[in-house]
């Protein structure tokens, strides 16, 4: 932390604009969190932008609560609908490969997986509400599915899921 702190303002002067993007803060210590959003903030102004991409806790809500923020919590419908436009275009390929009622099939089986076994009539709406604009987790559900060659590891992939958002 001490050779950070010396070399990022020193990297700053030598350029004309810096963008600093710091992801999954509140998986940090509570105690190093706020260390990390000090030197940040101190290092904010003309010619350095931080960007922080987090969940909102600890002290991250109270040193940034001043700052400009966008909230996803905010824009849930703008998250929803890019989720189903991700989840549409990448299993497009596999309608193609193994018809749309062996793809409603396995889309049925990861909503029950992805709602945590509760089951809900559409993959998309479901996929969406569960995930809470959880994109990585959609991904890597949506991906295991891709990389199956059969029928049968379809229903195997989409068995091996975990049980909902908690158990992933």
């Amino acid at each position: 932390m001490t050779q950070l702190k010396e070399l990022l303002p020193n990297l700053i002067k030598a350029t004309l604009s810096t963008r600093i993007i710091t992801d999954g803060l509140d998986e940090c210590e509570d105690k190093d969190q706020k260390q990390i959003l000090q030197e940040l903030m101190k290092l904010c102004g003309d010619r350095c932008k931080v960007l922080i991409s987090s969940r909102d806790g600890g002290h991250i809500g109270k040193v940034l609560r001043k700052k400009k923020t966008l909230a996803f919590r905010d824009r849930r419908s703008d998250v929803d609908r890019d989720i189903r436009l991700y989840a549409s275009h990448t299993l497009a390929g596999l309608r193609e490969e193994f018809g749309d009622d062996i793809i409603e099939e396995i889309e049925q089986a990861v909503v029950k997986k992805a709602d945590g076994g509760l089951g809900l009539l559409s993959f998309y709406t479901c996929c969406t509400d569960a995930s809470l604009g959880m994109f990585l987790w959609v991904r890597l559900v949506i991906d295991s599915i891709l990389d199956c060659h059969s029928i049968s590891e379809l229903r195997n992939a989409v068995t091996l899921l975990p049980e909902g958002l908690d158990a992933a």
